[in-house]
């Protein structure tokens, strides 16, 4: 594991291909994929992804934390999208779209290993504030893993999608919102 400070452009990073026995459309990868949580687990594979583009970034923006029903947390920006499963399918959905009851599928790496597990969302609240971070581009898929920090004995891996962003980092954004495809709003450069 690295941190955001010592990758480099090109530097290959963990990715998955997540199962698609279906056939849907997974360009944008905010989709749901169809699949139950036993065939995510079951067939995924894990890949390699280059990094093409890092950037850090502090900007005042929508930051949404993510109430377990265990008592952890999990904090991101708006325009940040997370694999979950609702009724029984596993999707990605931006977390201004996850709601309580939602499991967020992360991969627990307390050991090293990678395997996956669930959380599931008993509140959610929206802060502004100032986000230090990283924007991260991928060559491939869009998708890479992110180690959050740990706590205790725990550690998680969340499955991060790369999609379009907003220059203000927190959906919606006046004036510069469109809809993709899948009538999931996202944010784009303009």
């Amino acid at each position: 594991f690295k941190t955001a400070l010592n990758l480099q452009i090109n530097d290959m990073i963990k990715t998955i291909e997540i199962p698609n026995p279906n056939g849907v459309d997974n360009s944008s990868y905010l989709t749901n994929f169809g699949i139950t949580y036993e065939t995510l687990t079951s067939g995924t594979t894990y890949s390699t992804n280059r990094i093409i583009n890092l950037k850090r970034v502090n900007i005042l923006t929508y930051m949404y934390e993510l109430v377990f029903e265990d008592g952890s947390t999990w904090e991101d920006t708006a325009a940040s999208s997370y694999l979950i499963e609702r009724n029984n399918e596993v999707q990605f959905k931006n977390l201004f779209y996850i709601e309580a009851g939602d499991d967020v599928i992360l991969l627990d790496s307390t050991d090293e290993s990678v395997n996956f597990t669930r959380k599931t969302v008993a509140t959610i609240q929206t802060v502004k504030k100032v986000f230090s971070g990283w924007f991260i581009s991928v060559e491939n898929a869009k998708l890479f893993l992110t180690r959050t920090q740990s706590t205790g004995n725990e550690s998680f891996v969340s499955i991060e999608h790369n999609g379009p962003s907003c220059p203000n980092y927190g959906c919606p954004c006046p004036g510069t919102c469109a809809s993709c495809p899948k009538s999931e709003p996202y944010c784009v450069f303009t």
